[in-house]
């Protein structure tokens, strides 16, 4: 490593960028004077005479690296990883960005040159170092819309986040980090790439369209009528259960590769209640948090969305069975649709907040409220675990999970465009499942540790477009044609 203050590398490094400091910084416009579009774009090397013009990168993947302002040293890994490792996957124009001033992007790059192995000639590890070019007041990630507002090193900053262009210049793909040391690891950007080119062109989904997975790969179900009462004791051993089409095997949140363990869930319905099951394969049941709204998401969980057309819920639980709950309004709806007006959705209550999304950041209809207070009036949830829950000494089978849902708590998730509550048969609401786990598959599997029944294409599970259509039929579940 380069870590002596005389070494050649460093020495030569320090006279190129401080000689170059004088140089003119990259401007917000094109080189003829036009705005930047997300399209068409030139950016400046960072006290140098070096460019990059988007135009001139068409038929190439070109990834946007837009790195935190100041001082990161997850910003040097990350750059050194990918910098390093670029030659494994061919086609690929890495671009790294920083806001800060020239002088700080020296001085910056000089611990970057530390990080670069001293056994090759002076030369060409000089040549090897990546060109860092300048963002300057972070306008192109203004344009991108990185989210900002992280508080990092006593400055206000955008989130660390790679964005992704397809070699038409159109974004693919985007990863916002949610603190300095989340980074789309340089393993994961190879296998999103490969499985990017696996898809036609016409096929591959855009953030311009604008979501993350292509419509046409979102699952689709039909939920049957229950037949006869069902108990919610997690058993899920009634008629209508034994006859209930199951999902397919939960896949990736991610990628969409089928998980380790299979995971299946199911969806019944009467005149009073929505019903939820799953079946969850699990050789080492766990859990460790008893308090109703713990972050159950902490412990190896399963997750269960559902959307209105302003709002939507969230419900977690895990093998103890503590719950989770949540319930977000998107702001475009919250005055609009009512919910101001409600107690319940106080936007001063102390326990509601601001949510800008996991990784699909920022979402294109705009911010939400989460409330957390909220609870789903009448809700029912009960687990099995077949295993003995945190003894490892034996291999156990698995857990269900069993939930019951009051048409009459869904007022304010139907609120807004006249859906029925119970549904009409042919009615299409969207809802999500997921499994998220607090370990995962061993190299080579690409495993994000959390799958779903329909992948987002993302790390999010807060993404409705994403959700499974699920369509309610009349016809009793028995009755059902396999």
């Amino acid at each position: 490593m380069l870590t002596r203050q005389g070494s050649p590398a460093v020495r030569w490094l320090t006279c190129l960028l401080l000689l170059a400091a004088g140089l003119s910084a990259a401007a917000d416009s094109t080189d003829d004077g036009r705005p930047w579009q997300r399209d068409d774009f030139t950016l400046q090397e960072a006290g140098g005479d070096r460019s990059f013009a988007l135009l001139g990168a068409r038929g190439e993947w070109v990834a946007l690296h837009f790195l935190l302002k100041t001082t990161c040293p997850y910003c040097l890994r990350h750059t050194h990883d990918y910098t390093t490792r670029a030659a494994e996957v061919p086609g690929v124009r890495h671009v790294f960005i920083k806001p800060d001033t020239d002088e700080e992007i020296a001085a910056w790059a000089l611990n970057l040159a530390g990080r670069f192995d001293n056994n090759a000639a002076v030369a060409a590890e000089i040549a090897g170092l990546p060109i860092i070019y300048r963002d300057p007041d972070a306008t192109l990630a203004e344009l991108f819309e990185i989210p900002d507002g992280y508080q990092f090193h006593g400055q206000v900053v955008h989130y660390p986040a790679l964005v992704l262009l397809d070699p038409q210049g159109q974004e693919a793909f985007r990863y916002v980090g949610s603190n300095n040391s989340d980074r789309f690891a340089f393993d994961d950007f190879a296998a999103k790439i490969a499985e990017l080119e696996a898809i036609p062109t016409r096929g591959r989904t855009r953030m311009t369209d604008p979501f993350p997975w292509p419509e046409d790969r979102i699952e689709q179900y039909t939920a049957h009528r229950a037949v006869g009462p069902i108990t919610v004791d997690g058993h899920l051993n009634e008629a209508s259960w034994l006859h209930a089409p199951r999902s397919p095997r939960f896949a990736d949140l991610v990628n969409g590769t089928p998980g380790i363990h299979d995971t299946r869930a199911a969806v019944l319905w009467d005149d009073d209640y929505l019903y939820v099951g799953y079946w969850v394969e699990e050789p080492m049941l766990e859990a460790t948090l008893k308090n109703r709204d713990d972050l159950i998401y902490m412990d190896n969980d399963i997750e269960f969305f559902i959307a209105g057309p302003g709002a939507y819920y969230e419900f977690e639980i895990n093998t103890f069975g503590t719950i989770y709950e949540v319930f977000f309004i998107w702001d475009d709806a919250y005055e609009k649709l009512g919910y101001s007006k409600q107690a319940e959705f106080s936007r001063d209550h102390p326990q509601a907040r601001p949510f800008p999304g996991v990784g699909f950041q920022p979402h294109p209809r705009g911010g939400r409220t989460g409330f957390w207070n909220w609870d789903f009036p009448g809700l029912q949830s009960a687990v099995v675990a077949d295993g003995t829950i945190n003894d490892n000494a034996d291999r156990d089978r698995g857990w269900t999970v069993e939930l019951a849902l009051p048409w009459k708590g869904m007022k304010w998730l139907a609120n807004g465009d006249g859906r029925a509550l119970p549904p009409k048969a042919g009615d299409v609401w969207r809802m999500d499942f997921s499994r998220f786990n607090t370990y995962k598959q061993a190299p080579p599997a690409n495993d994000h540790g959390g799958w779903a029944w329909s992948p987002h294409g993302v790390w999010d599970s807060h993404v409705p477009e994403c959700f499974p259509y699920i369509t309610f039929s009349d016809q009793p579940v028995i009755d059902r044609t396999p």
